[in-house]
């Protein structure tokens, strides 16, 4: 079996709430800024957002120019 290229760790850039939209729950929901989170998919729907995994289990889509790419912590 083998094991596919590690995963980059981002966070979300700023500090204070961001309203996301979460697909799974189809709905928006307050986001701490600051949170890490994985990128799920890097490529941007019609609106320019991709989708990515919070620390605390939430799937959101949020626009890449809002992460900063911390690297594998």
């Amino acid at each position: 079996m083998e094991d596919g290229p590690l995963v980059p760790e981002v966070c979300i850039g700023g500090s204070g709430p961001i309203f996301c939209y979460s697909p799974t729950q189809k709905i928006f929901i307050q986001v701490t800024r600051g949170l890490k989170a994985y990128i799920i998919n890097e490529k941007k729907d019609e609106m320019g957002k991709i989708l990515i995994y919070t620390f605390v289990g939430q799937i959101i889509e949020i626009e890449p120019e809002e992460l900063i790419y911390t690297g594998h912590d």
